[in-house]
């Protein structure tokens, strides 16, 4: 419990007039899992390769719907 009340990240007041607490710690280590989860995520969604197709005849009319490929 000691090594969570040292993990504030967000910390603006000088330590000497202030009290660490557990949940504070809790509380940067959630938000910091979770900032690292949003960029994988991110950084996955920009790294996918997405093709598409149309046909379309010569007068510019839509023949088929976009058919979506996803990974090869």
């Amino acid at each position: 419990m000691n090594s969570l009340k040292n993990v504030h990240f967000f910390r603006k007041v000088p330590t000497d007039i202030t009290e660490a607490t557990a949940h504070g710690g809790f509380i940067s280590i959630a938000g910091a899992v979770l900032m690292v989860v949003l960029f994988l995520t991110e950084l996955s969604a920009y790294m996918t390769v997405e093709k598409s197709m149309q046909v379309k005849d010569p007068s510019g009319r839509l023949l088929s719907d976009s058919v979506s490929i996803d990974r090869f």
